[in-house]
């Protein structure tokens, strides 16, 4: 450090694959690291959310207390809105848009929280709930909610966990109607950084969790380490870092890690 002061500093090993330019990054309960499927029924304890701008066909309200600070995309939200066709957003409560576009999009809705984004009717069946413990959980459940051609039913939900983990779980999905026709993941509130996981496409017919991490959830990747991840070097003083990859069991292929190091030097390094 040949610096004026003493240099702080983080290193973050990383691998870039489904996550975007935040940090935001996705994994399924098809991984082995992945989230558990663990369905949350809050039909017995939650509220059905009355549509009060549309109809239950295209309907949207809100803003409903989440009952705690949420943060997204370096933004932080007390209250979201609900949409009858499959996503959620935290700054649109008037958009009813049906129309399963790609991810990110700077079309309406931003802000968005999409686990299965088409064009669904509670009005022709089912319901949408909505609770939270005002602690650190909220949920969203889509409860047997027909598609507009009657011919798919959907159950999933979307879990927020404070301070900024985004669950979708699917119970029972189809298997006939829309289940090829909707977008699955989420964006920013400009619409400029987001993650798809899926579009028209069968993603699941049910029983499978998708999770949403700010930075890197533990056991991401095995082969890239660093003996010393954080620390400070007092002016003048020097630290060895050692960075190690480790084949293990691994199969032949190549593998990708990224390693960022940031410090509280303003000057490159």
């Amino acid at each position: 450090n040949t610096g004026d002061g003493d240099l702080h500093y983080r290193i973050r090993l990383f691998r870039p694959g489904f996550q975007d330019e935040f940090g935001y990054f996705w994994f399924d309960s098809d991984n082995p690291e992945g989230p558990e499927y663990d369905w949350l029924d809050i039909t017995g304890v939650g509220r059905v959310v009355d549509f009060l701008h549309g109809n239950p066909d295209n309907g949207n309200t809100g803003p409903i207390d989440i009952g705690f600070d949420f943060q997204h995309y370096g933004n932080t939200f007390s209250s979201i809105c609900i949409c009858s066709n499959g996503w959620a957003s935290f700054t649109d409560g008037t958009s009813t848009n049906s129309y399963n576009m790609p991810m990110p999009s700077t079309y309406a809705p931003n802000d968005l929280l999409a686990p299965f984004w088409t064009d669904l009717d509670p009005g022709a069946g089912g319901d949408v709930y909505y609770y939270t413990n005002n602690a650190d959980t909220a949920i969203i459940s889509w409860e047997g909610v027909y598609d507009s051609w009657e011919e798919g039913i959907f159950t999933f939900q979307i879990v927020l966990v404070a301070p900024d983990t985004i669950v979708y779980q699917y119970e029972t999905m189809g298997p006939e109607g829309r289940i090829d026709r909707a977008t699955i993941g989420m964006e920013n509130g400009t619409g400029t950084v987001g993650l798809q996981v899926s579009r028209n496409e069968i993603y699941t017919y049910g029983q499978k969790a998708v999770e949403f991490y700010l930075g890197d959830p533990p056991g991401a990747f095995d082969w890239l380490s660093s003996d010393n991840d954080h620390g400070t070097i007092l002016e003048g003083g020097s630290w060895d870092i050692a960075i190690t990859c480790s084949a293990g069991d691994h199969s032949d292929g190549k593998y990708w890690g990224v390693i960022n190091l940031y410090t509280n030097d303003p000057d490159s390094i």
